[in-house]
């Protein structure tokens, strides 16, 4: 478990199907990552995440934002390996309607950010938002990424922007 005074991320299990689920499906959240999947679709994938969480060499680590106080889940986050840089990782966070704007992934995204260069020795990590998306965007700048390309996505046709975060900006920022 990853944490901190407010949140706590743990690995997505079966027990959070019903939350990947509406996630994942869910064609408004999924606008800005990519096409909605079915259930059907999503269950399959769930599987192929929860069995990444248990590879030395995980392509990927999904893993589910919960508050401290009460337990409730918020959304999801996860990391996806370069596969040509072991040290280098693709971030996304999905937050569930009710929470949008309420700062809980900008929240998530500085805990994962945390372990994944102190624990996981990663190098860099990079974020895509959709250049549409300016809620992500000013989060993701004014959490320490910088903005390094523009490009127009051939899978959505939706123009991207493409952030990255160093390890060694991050530990700049963020040691005192």
């Amino acid at each position: 478990m990853i944490q901190s005074d407010l949140l706590y991320l743990t690995l997505v299990t079966n027990n959070d199907s019903d939350l990947f689920i509406s996630l994942y499906s869910d064609p408004h959240i999924m606008e800005n990552v990519g096409p909605a999947f079915t259930p059907k679709e999503c269950k399959k994938m769930l599987k192929l995440c929860i069995n990444q969480a248990h590879n030395d060499q995980p392509k990927n680590l999904f893993y589910v934002i919960r508050a401290k106080h009460d337990n409730q889940r918020y959304g999801m986050i996860g990391l996806l390996w370069n596969q040509a840089e072991k040290n280098h990782v693709e971030l996304g966070v999905m937050i569930l309607k009710p929470y949008i704007n309420k700062g809980y992934a900008y929240k998530a995204t500085y805990l994962l950010m945390q372990y994944a260069f102190n624990e996981l020795n990663i190098k860099s990590i990079v974020i895509f938002c959709n250049e549409s998306n300016k809620v992500a965007n000013r989060a993701t700048k004014a959490i320490g990424f910088h903005e390094i390309n523009r490009f127009v996505d051939s899978k959505s046709n939706h123009s991207k922007i493409k952030w990255l975060l160093t390890a060694e900006r991050f530990h700049k920022i963020y040691t005192k």
